[in-house]
């Protein structure tokens, strides 16, 4: 026998002392060529045909190169959409919740009949205005395609002239009804436009948790002080103001004031409070759009934050009765005394841009 040679026994003999190898690649030819890449490094730890049946019994319609390859995706993604995605579920989140123990008091479905009902009656009364002026204004008069200042005036605009000539008690107790008209008035389409799509989503997170009574007075109170702030100090006496800016600003500051109420009650406080201050400033803005004067923001804003001290109740049951009123004071003090000390300056006919012209642009007035 060549002793290159082994018997049969012997051949038997030494396979079984050899233990036996998976095979990664058997019965390749049983794979679906899909799941077999083109590329050399698609190949690189194919597993066994065992594995890859047990792995594609659950779902037979999903090859393995996509099941490799979302993971991989998901962490590649850049941080950028990771940072929108956060944004987008913030929002979703903001509008949905607020308190960590307090049950909603009106259904989200009735928070919007607010809105709505506003939405209605800005949009009547544009229509009516452009009927009376028999269509829109020239473009070099009123580029936001309204009326013209004379038939925003004939509505009930806010407009500083009316009260002051003549300058007499009763030519302002006559006119004091343009402080409640002029919120309900607007400009043109596009202020419309702009008025609508923010009070549809400032105010129903605050329905929804607080109810009708609380945010229905702030905003009436905020309306009217931007407006009795505005007309009170602003030196340009012929300047036509309208909208529900003020009332809207409002409500900005009563969010701020809620926050710093019941921080400990809020959720995402960090967030919310940016949020809110961030929508101020661009609120504020809006004062570039021609009949809209920043004071009525500015006054709105704080006699909004002073009525969400004075509406909004306190959560936090550890608050000592000292805070409380501290609080309320406050609130009282930011929302009605800042709208009567406006209407005693118009009666007194006491022209403050003039008088004390610094405290004007401290009110960060672009028409002083």
């Amino acid at each position: 026998m060549d002793s290159r040679t082994l018997s049969k026994g012997s051949a038997a003999t030494l396979t079984s002392l050899i233990p036996p190898l998976d095979n990664d690649f058997d019965s390749l030819v049983n794979i679906p060529a899909k799941l077999i890449g083109r590329q050399p490094s698609h190949h690189l730890g194919l597993p066994s045909s065992t594995s890859l049946s047990s792995l594609l019994a659950g779902d037979e319609s999903r090859d393995i190169d996509d099941m490799i390859a979302i993971p991989r995706l998901i962490k590649s993604l850049p941080v950028k959409s990771k940072g929108l995605t956060k944004f987008a579920n913030f929002l979703i989140m903001m509008d949905q919740e607020r308190y960590r123990s307090v049950q909603p008091l009106v259904p989200i479905a009735k928070a919007r009949h607010f809105s709505r009902f506003l939405l209605v009656v800005h949009t009547a009364l544009l229509i009516a205005m452009l009927v009376f002026n028999r269509g829109m204004a020239p473009l070099s008069v009123n580029p936001l395609f309204g009326p013209s200042p004379q038939t925003l005036q004939t509505f009930g605009a806010n407009v500083a002239s009316v009260f002051y000539i003549p300058p007499t008690p009763a030519t302002v107790a006559s006119n004091l009804y343009r402080l409640v008209t002029a919120m309900f008035l607007h400009s043109g389409i596009v202020h419309l436009l702009v008025i609508s799509m923010c009070e549809i989503t400032v105010g129903r997170n605050m329905i929804h948790f607080l109810g009708y009574t609380p945010l229905v007075s702030i905003w009436m109170l905020a309306g009217i002080g931007g407006n009795a702030v505005a007309v009170g100090i602003r030196s340009q006496l012929t300047a036509v103001s309208v909208g529900s800016s003020g009332a809207l600003m409002g409500l900005h500051g009563a969010n701020i004031a809620d926050i710093l109420m019941n921080w400990k009650e809020m959720r995402q406080v960090r967030g919310r409070m940016l949020y809110w201050v961030v929508n101020s400033l661009l609120v504020l803005l809006l004062s570039l759009m021609p009949y809209v004067d920043n004071l009525v923001h500015v006054g709105g804003f704080i006699t909004g934050f002073g009525a969400g001290l004075l509406c909004i109740p306190f959560l936090n049951k550890e608050t000592n009765r000292v805070q409380w009123y501290l609080f309320k004071i406050f609130g009282f003090a930011l929302s009605f005394v800042v709208i009567y000390l406006s209407i005693v300056l118009l009666l007194s006919n006491i022209y403050v841009s003039q008088r004390v012209p610094w405290f004007c642009h401290a009110l960060l007035s672009i028409s002083c």
